[in-house]
C-alpha cells in the first residue's frame, strides 16, 4: 500500500511538473504566491481522483511533500540554479555512461566477429 501510494504520487508529481513547465509565468507566480492553497488543492484533487481510498490518502500525503519541495525550489533562485547545474551534471554523466556502454558493446561485436572468422578458418 505504501509503495503503491509512493509510485502513484511520483507519477502524479512528474505529470504536474510537465504541466508546470508549460504554464504561463503569470499562473506560475500565482501558485508561488499562494503555496498553501496550491498544496491543499493538489492534495484534495489527488485524493478524490485516485478513488478516496487509504492508498489515495497516502499518495496525497506523499504528493504534498513533493509539491512543497518543488514550490520551495521554484521560489528560491539559488536553489533553482543549483538544481539546473545538478541536472546538467547528471545528463553529462548519463551521456558518458551510454558512450562507454556503446563502446563496450561494439568491442564485443568486433571480438565475436573475429572469433567467428577464426572458427571458419580452422
Amino acid at each position: 500500500m505504501l509503495l503503491d501510494s509512493l509510485v502513484l504520487s511520483t507519477i502524479t508529481a512528474l505529470g504536474g511538473y510537465l504541466i508546470w513547465i508549460h504554464l504561463p509565468m503569470k499562473v506560475k507566480m500565482w501558485f508561488l504566491a499562494h503555496p498553501l492553497l496550491t498544496r491543499v488543492g493538489c492534495a484534495v484533487s489527488v485524493y478524490t481522483l485516485l478513488g478516496a481510498s487509504v492508498t489515495a490518502l497516502f499518495a496525497a500525503g506523499w504528493l504534498d511533500l513533493m509539491i512543497g519541495l518543488m514550490l520551495a525550489l521554484a521560489s528560491n533562485k539559488e536553489a533553482s540554479e543549483a538544481m539546473s547545474k545538478l541536472g546538467a551534471y547528471i545528463s553529462s554523466l548519463r551521456k558518458k555512461l551510454m558512450d562507454s556502454i556503446i563502446g563496450t558493446v561494439s568491442n564485443l561485436e568486433i571480438k565475436t566477429e573475429q572469433s567467428e572468422g577464426l572458427k571458419a578458418v580452422a
